[in-house]
């Protein structure tokens, strides 16, 4: 017997990362990412092909949106090995209301379609490129203005941090330090200039525990790492399960001086059947700070399911995409 199709996930979720938000199918997973919060790329794909590239940088003057489609034509026919003709470039039409600062062309490469939008933000000073294939069952310019439903480039309700059915938003100050994606662990850690906060899911949550409760395996996970702190554990809760919270300080009064208080949740998500374990450190990590921080935080994902339009074309592969920092 073949091996069993793995079973795809339906309708539509959030993707975030450094302040670019937008909703995509909940089949497409975090795949690269490469660069800052200045300038970068990112890509989703669906575990066979790339469906989503995004790239993005400062906005310096407006975009030279035709001459900008016409150089990125000509170098995707001549990747593809085909005239320019061949790919039937258009440009798309859009709503009155995105017109001044979306623009976008269509082609087709097989037949697979694929869109191109041009993103100016003037409020934001960032221009995004986004590069989609069309999923099934959409037309292109449908599936465009769904992708654009609800695309941010970062405002005032601060960076909106969503993958692999996780999400949590945070105020714009504070920058990613560190991401590690590996096998059966995220890590992640953001800093500003008074706190930083780090947010760590392991996979197979009930196997990690080994028979231990949340609050003690949090306590030894904590030891190695913080051996110079003595903790004050509380019961509470996070995303709707129950947690742990400790509080952290420093044991000595020479440690003081160098060391600031932590603030720490951990509980497992029954859904995902991971744990989650989250740290704050800085001069008011506590739990009311914490619980302000972490308000927005979602561990097993949400749905937010459309009907696609009709007239969609099957899809084909399109070229990879180049390297960076490979999501699990």
């Amino acid at each position: 017997m073949g091996k069993p199709k793995k079973r795809l996930k339906s309708g539509w979720e959030a993707f975030g990362w450094q302040g670019i938000s937008l909703d995509v199918p909940a089949q497409w997973s975090f795949a690269v990412v490469s660069g800052d919060r200045k300038k970068g790329y990112a890509a989703l794909d669906d575990e066979e092909t790339v469906c989503l590239e995004l790239r993005w940088e400062a906005l310096k003057r407006r975009a030279d949106c035709p001459g900008l489609f016409r150089r990125f034509l000509k170098k995707r026919a001549k990747s593809l090995r085909l005239p320019v003709s061949a790919l039937n470039a258009s440009e798309l039409g859009l709503p009155a209301e995105l017109s001044d600062r979306v623009h976008a062309v269509q082609w087709v490469e097989g037949d697979a379609p694929q869109v191109l939008a041009v993103v100016e933000d003037p409020p934001s000073g960032r221009l995004a490129l986004l590069q989609a294939r069309v999923a099934r069952s959409w037309a292109p310019r449908g599936f465009l203005l769904k992708l654009l439903n609800r695309f941010s480039l970062g405002g005032p309700a601060g960076d909106l941090w969503a993958f692999y059915g996780m999400s949590l938003r945070l105020p714009e100050s504070f920058g990613l330090f560190r991401s590690a994606f590996k096998s059966g662990l995220i890590d992640l850690e953001w800093r500003d200039k008074a706190e930083k906060i780090s947010v760590r899911r392991l996979a197979l949550g009930a196997m990690t525990l080994a028979e231990r409760d949340v609050g003690r395996w949090a306590e030894e996970f904590l030891g190695k790492r913080f051996g110079q702190y003595q903790w004050e554990k509380s019961e509470g809760e996070c995303c709707g399960h129950e947690a742990v919270e400790l509080a952290g300080r420093p044991r000595s009064l020479w440690m003081k001086t160098f060391s600031r208080p932590l603030a720490v949740r951990a509980w497992l998500c029954a859904q995902t059947d991971r744990l989650f374990h989250v740290v704050l450190e800085g001069r008011r990590a506590g739990p009311t700070r914490m619980a302000e921080l972490i308000s927005t935080l979602s561990c097993h994902g949400g749905d937010c399911d459309v009907a696609p339009e009709e007239k969609a074309r099957p899809g084909r592969e399109p070229a990879g995409a180049p390297g960076g920092q490979r999501g699990n």
